[in-house]
């Protein structure tokens, strides 16, 4: 569990890296928040 936590910790520092970015790629963004942080919603 921690380990899956832990990789879906990743998912949202890459998220936020793209946000700060403002590249086009929100879609890329939005993709990654379903996947990597469900638990968060």
């Amino acid at each position: 569990m921690h380990e899956l936590m832990e990789q879906r910790n990743l998912g949202m520092t890459q998220m936020h890296e793209l946000m700060q970015e403002g590249n086009p790629g929100m879609t890329q963004m939005c993709e990654l928040m379903h996947q990597g942080a469900p638990d968060h919603a």
